[in-house]
């Protein structure tokens, strides 16, 4: 799976006459330029939202790799349903939401490399002990005591 800068979730295939020639092109969180794939329609059942399309990629698709000007940063796109709306989804085999099952071609990351994160948790630890007697002595509905913001 690829997204793009403003969060479309596009699937990439590789058939297997090219995967030799890709396979040590891509690494995890990075960015790349992808031209000259071509477009295939996808069946539904196998769409990722609403794109209609998947990119097959060739020995002529050109895939050139992009610096990162910040830490690796995903979109983060969440589909809340309230609870009273649940059976809805109770049949359904065809829910492309977030999910706890992998495929094949996914991977999961534990403790990703994520600066931002790193830097509110090592905030969150050298005031771990105030914080919990803030949260004790309810200070946080007086904006005059609470903790300066992580820099």
């Amino acid at each position: 799976m690829i997204t793009n800068t403003q969060g479309t979730k596009v699937s990439a295939l590789i058939f297997s006459d090219y995967l030799e020639f890709f396979k040590n092109t891509f690494q995890l969180y990075k960015r790349y330029r992808i031209s000259n794939a071509t477009l295939i329609l996808t069946e539904p059942r196998y769409r990722l939202g609403s794109y209609e399309h998947s990119w097959s990629l060739t020995k002529k698709t050109l895939i050139e790799p992009q610096p990162d000007l910040t830490s690796p940063t995903l979109p983060n796109l969440f589909n809340f349903t309230p609870f009273s709306e649940m059976f809805k989804y109770a049949d359904v085999e065809n829910n492309l939401r977030l999910s706890l099952s992998t495929g094949n071609g996914s991977s999961i990351l534990i403790n990703p490399p994520v600066n931002t994160d790193l830097r509110l948790y090592n905030w969150f630890q050298q005031n771990n002990k105030e914080i919990k007697d803030l949260l004790q002595r309810e200070t946080y509905k007086d904006t005059d005591i609470l903790l300066p913001h992580p820099k």
